[in-house]
């Protein structure tokens, strides 16, 4: 993947094609290193060459981008907090609308999500830590794992463990 006229490029961090439009769209971090980064950017990916378009500043960085049959796109951002997990609905044009909380926290390990188009489901490899029902996180216990999330609550469940932190993407 090749960048567009900023410096620096952006690094993709998760894609997704769009079965509506058929375009392929990724979400970006803005600053390199480690670290969330201060926000993340909406790109578009050319099949051919691979350059990328910027579609929109995202105010958060995400982690995950996801497309359903409809073409709907889901993203998770640790929004403010740079934590905390968030499912939020994301449109062509880089507009987001928050779901609701995953109850899972994030930390520099890539992520990715899938959405089923036969069944609607949406399924996560996490790999990070729980935020328990107060909303603090519970660094001594380490989630790894994939889940399925509900796109109606954002709400995250287990449906098996990984071993040794395996990241699926």
């Amino acid at each position: 993947v090749s960048g567009y006229n900023t410096a620096p490029v952006p690094v993709p961090v998760d894609m997704t094609v769009n079965p509506a439009d058929g375009k392929i769209y990724a979400v970006c971090r803005t600053q390199l290193g480690s670290g969330n980064g201060n926000g993340g950017v909406l790109v578009t990916v050319d099949r051919e060459t691979g350059e990328m378009t910027k579609i929109a500043d995202l105010s958060y960085f995400f982690w995950t981008i996801s497309c359903d049959s409809d073409g709907q796109m889901y993203g998770i951002s640790t929004g403010s907090d740079y934590v905390r997990g968030t499912l939020y609905r994301i449109s062509t044009g880089g507009q987001v609308e928050e779901v609701g909380p995953t109850g899972l926290a994030f930390y520099d390990i890539e992520q990715s999500a899938t959405i089923d188009f036969r069944s609607g489901k949406m399924y996560l490899t996490h790999v990070g830590y729980i935020v328990n029902e107060e909303g603090s996180i519970n660094y001594n216990y380490t989630t790894k794992g994939l889940y399925e999330l509900d796109v109606k609550t954002g709400k995250a469940t287990m449906l098996h463990a990984y071993g040794d932190g395996e990241v699926v993407t």
